[in-house]
């Protein structure tokens, strides 16, 4: 409440606000929760984005690798991805549009289609860069190398 109440006094030009879709939360809740703190942290002046939860690999993407890579057999790094439940991410990014709504300000950003393209997650992308450090955090390496198109998503339309 404290953090929430200090971004709303200080009137920043901009607010991100970080997202998960893994938390067994309702329908209700989410559009809920989501609206009580934009409805603390919103102004008219701010630009507010919310970023919806990114995929989860679901296993540890490097030390599938590591396995992949000191095996003798052939291994293609497709044994290390994994189709994602578009179902669970697409309904919690809806819950927070429907937030969103209520606040003209607000936009939901959608980083999912660099994440995990195609609805697939890889633990390595085709370039050698790691995507996950374990089971669902995103490596430093990934994040900057997507960085320049993500930055796009946050210009003024």
């Amino acid at each position: 409440e404290g953090v929430l109440k200090y971004i709303s006094n200080i009137k920043p030009a901009a607010i991100i606000l970080g997202s998960t879709s893994s938390y067994p939360l309702s329908k209700e809740q989410w559009i809920n929760g989501t609206s009580r703190v934009l409805n603390i942290v919103s102004s008219p002046d701010t630009k507010t984005y919310i970023i919806a939860g990114t995929p989860i690999l679901g296993f540890d993407g490097p030390a599938c690798i590591e396995k992949l890579e000191s095996s003798k057999h052939d291994a293609t790094s497709s044994q290390c991805s994994k189709p994602i439940a578009t179902d669970l991410f697409q309904n919690v990014s809806s819950y927070l549009q429907e937030a969103a709504k209520k606040s003209p300000e607000t936009q939901v950003v959608d980083l999912n289609n660099f994440v995990c393209p195609e609805s697939v997650c890889h633990a390595r992308q085709d370039n050698g860069i790691f995507v996950f450090r374990d089971s669902q955090h995103l490596t430093d390496t990934f994040v900057q190398s997507i960085s320049g198109d993500v930055a796009k998503l946050f210009e003024p339309r």
